[in-house]
């Protein structure tokens, strides 16, 4: 009974592993997304204010040039505010962690796991979503009561 349970895990665990991987790799490409698009807009909405204040004069009421002009710092501090570069790389490094383990797993597949096999990916796997939840929690969770901890 005790064998079928582990050759039933092995397989189990391996695919969670798969899923998990393909889930932070899309997580941390979105992350990533979204900080190219802001520094996108940034670039964008400076060079424009720039134009618009230098060629066009009075024809442009000084308001709207105001307002694109601010765009930058508004795009600067919610990047670094959301910090999203770190959590797209938190992400990938999740999204590596969960590839390596669903090796692992493969690789217990390939032969006749052990009760102690089992327990022993399975506290893998258990240590490595807590070093992730940590490191998110440390580094990259809003802090509205302390200073933001620098990196």
């Amino acid at each position: 009974m005790t064998e079928h349970i582990n050759e039933g895990m092995i397989p189990e665990l391996t695919a969670y592993c798969q899923r998990s991987g393909e889930t932070y790799r899309s997580a941390g490409r979105r992350y990533y997304a979204l900080a190219y698009l802001l520094t996108v807009i940034t670039v964008l909405a400076s060079i424009s204010a720039g134009m618009l204040a230098i060629w066009t004069g009075e024809n442009v009421p000084t308001p709207w040039i105001g307002t694109i002009a601010l765009i930058p710092a508004a795009s600067a501090s919610i990047a670094s505010q959301l910090k999203l570069v770190e959590k797209a790389n938190w992400f990938y490094n999740c999204s590596t962690e969960y590839k390596a383990l669903s090796r692992e797993m493969m690789f217990l597949a390939a032969s006749t796991p052990t009760p102690q096999l089992v327990e022993a990916a399975i506290d893998r796997l258990n240590q490595t979503e807590r070093q992730a939840d940590r490191g998110w929690s440390e580094r990259l969770s809003f802090f509205f009561d302390k200073p933001a901890q620098s990196s």
